[in-house]
């Protein structure tokens, strides 16, 4: 018989954290998640958007800036001032070391199911139910096994084929709630998901964690490299429907905030990447995928600004390479333009 994880030892999922940042749960079933609405229009405009979602659209979006502060607007800048070089190496305080030394029982299926190189669904879905049938779980082995499976994610070494992390991810919970219950995969999911946060706000959000990346404190080319694969893993779990869209919201938000060189606009890139057309669409009661316009505007409204700043700045490496420069840049921005243009139907330049 398998314990059943006690309900009490559930962590709190980030869609508890409160901030204002977040959308509340009756406006995430009544606008983004619903299967209720019908769009006789493609694209949906603002106009189709009701005033309280297009007021939420805004809280995400244009915040005022707290990090203007800090480096001032683009008035401010001195185009003629030196680059800071930054005088060492430091990286943010992020617990990406391999899993303890107990091995639990489940490990080795783990193991084999992150590296297999062609993970399809029933190779996959046969590997969790193995894992899942194969040990007593608990509040605490489920947070280890989430914790593991991020550093499967997150360490260069850990050898893993991060085209079947996710996947994995969601046959294992798939797996718990058959096999042992809604409650065990809801507890899986929760510590999975906090767990990815934590990893994503620690490497990105220097409000949060003030050794995260950033000209002050920038990081070495490994931890830079985990956390870009921490932020496609979380594109990847929105586009498995492990992920709600308001945390998509928070994590675009905190990375345009922070977008002051190239390697930011990499992990802004890979973040809409791999969460696909969904986050950008609803789907109407055919399954038709139809774009909501009014995010695409609040969006580039705010990138905008942001890479207007980023274009008075001599310095656009945040680890120093001498070979980034403004071609790398434009670059970036040009592949995630012609992403949303892509989604929406029409160049996003001409909103």
């Amino acid at each position: 018989m398998h314990a059943s994880p006690n309900v009490n030892d559930i962590p709190e999922s980030p869609l508890s954290t409160t901030s204002t940042l977040f959308l509340d749960d009756d406006q995430i079933r009544s606008i983004f998640l619903t299967d209720k609405l019908v769009f006789e229009q493609s694209p949906v405009t603002e106009s189709d958007i009701p005033p309280n979602i297009l007021a939420c659209i805004a809280d995400i979006l244009d915040q005022p800036d707290i990090y203007d502060a800090i480096f001032g607007s683009p008035s401010d800048l001195d185009p003629t001032a030196q680059p800071f070089v930054p005088q060492s190496q430091t990286s943010p305080d992020l617990d990406l070391e391999s899993p303890l030394e107990v091995i639990p029982s489940w490990e080795a299926v783990l193991n084999a199911a992150c590296i297999h190189q062609r993970p399809t669904l029933p190779i996959l879905s046969s590997y969790a139910t193995e894992l899942v049938v194969g040990a007593q779980w608990n509040a605490e082995e489920l947070a280890e096994l989430a914790r593991q499976l991020c550093w499967k994610v997150s360490s260069p070494t850990s050898g893993a084929n991060r085209d079947a992390l996710a996947p994995f991810a969601r046959e294992l919970y798939l797996c718990f709630a058959s096999i042992l219950g809604q409650e065990t995969a809801s507890c899986f999911l929760g510590s999975l998901q906090t767990t990815v946060m934590e990893l994503f706000r620690n490497s990105w959000c220097t409000e949060i964690n003030q050794t995260a990346i950033s000209y002050l404190h920038p990081p070495s080319t490994e931890l830079l490299a985990s956390a870009i694969s921490i932020t496609s893993f979380i594109g990847d779990m929105f586009a498995h429907d492990l992920y709600p869209k308001t945390q998509i919201c928070v994590c675009i938000s905190v990375i345009v905030h922070e977008l002051y060189s190239v390697e930011h606009l990499e992990a802004l890139r890979v973040l809409i990447e791999h969460s696909q057309a969904g986050f950008w669409c609803v789907t109407d009661n055919s399954g038709q995928m139809l774009p909501i316009e009014g995010m695409f505007r609040k969006f580039l409204s705010h990138f905008a600004g942001k890479i207007e700043v980023m274009k008075h700045k001599k310095q656009l490496s945040v680890i120093g390479r001498a070979t980034a420069n403004s071609q790398e840049r434009d670059g970036k921005v040009r592949e995630i333009l012609d992403m949303l243009s892509g989604w929406l139907g029409r160049d996003v330049r001409q909103l």
